[in-house]
C-alpha cells in the first residue's frame, strides 16, 4: 500500500525559470547518463557578493528580453566541470578549461530553454557566459537538482525586473503565487 504525503504548494515560475528547469533536467540527464529531477524549491533574494560562487549570465533577446543569471556554488561548478571533462584533478581552483566547460554546458541549457520558450514568445535567443555577480535587481528562484542516486545540487536563478516585466503583464505578479498543484 502506498501512502501520499502532503507537499508544499508548488511555486508558479516565471516562464524562463520553467524553461531553465526543464532544460537543466534534460541536459543533466543526457550528460550524466541518469535521470535527473529539477524542481523549483524556493524563491529568495539572491543578491550575494560571495566570492565562492560562480555566476553565469543569460542575456535574453528576441521575443523575451532582459538579463538573468544563474548562481552555482564554486564547489558544485568544479564537480560538474570535472565530471564533464572526466577529470580526476583534486584542485579546488576552477581552471580556465573548467570555466569553458561550465560556460559550454550553460550554452547548451540556454539553447534548449530557447526552444521551450518559442511557442509562447516566438524566437528567443538566450546567450550564456560566465560573468561577475549581477548588479541589477530581480527575483530569485532556487532550483533543486538531483538524480536517483546521491548526487544533488542547488542552482539559483535570478531574473531581472526587466525580464520579469517583458515576459507578460501577469508573469511578474504570478512569480510569488502558488501554482496549481496539478502542473
Amino acid at each position: 500500500m502506498t501512502t501520499a504525503t502532503a507537499a508544499a504548494p508548488a511555486l508558479a515560475p516565471h516562464p524562463l525559470a520553467e524553461a531553465i528547469r526543464k532544460a537543466v533536467a534534460d541536459t543533466f540527464s543526457r550528460k550524466f547518463g541518469s535521470s535527473w529531477n529539477v524542481a523549483i524549491t524556493a524563491q529568495e533574494n539572491l543578491s550575494s557578493a560571495d566570492t565562492t560562487q560562480v555566476f553565469v549570465g543569460i542575456a535574453a533577446s528576441g521575443g523575451l528580453q532582459g538579463p538573468a543569471a544563474i548562481r552555482i556554488s564554486h564547489l558544485d561548478a568544479i564537480k560538474l566541470a570535472r565530471h564533464f571533462n572526466e577529470e580526476q584533478d583534486a584542485s579546488s581552483a576552477l581552471s580556465d578549461e573548467q570555466k569553458k566547460t561550465i560556460e559550454i554546458f550553460w550554452q547548451e541549457v540556454s539553447a534548449a530553454a530557447s526552444v521551450i520558450l518559442e511557442p509562447e514568445f516566438g524566437k528567443v535567443v538566450l546567450q550564456a557566459n560566465l560573468v561577475d555577480p549581477p548588479n541589477w535587481q530581480g527575483a530569485g528562484i532556487a532550483l533543486g537538482a538531483s538524480d536517483s542516486g546521491s548526487r544533488a545540487l542547488t542552482l539559483y536563478l535570478q531574473i531581472s525586473d526587466e525580464l520579469a516585466k517583458n515576459a507578460s503583464p501577469s508573469a511578474e505578479a504570478a512569480i510569488d503565487q502558488p501554482a496549481d498543484a496539478n502542473t
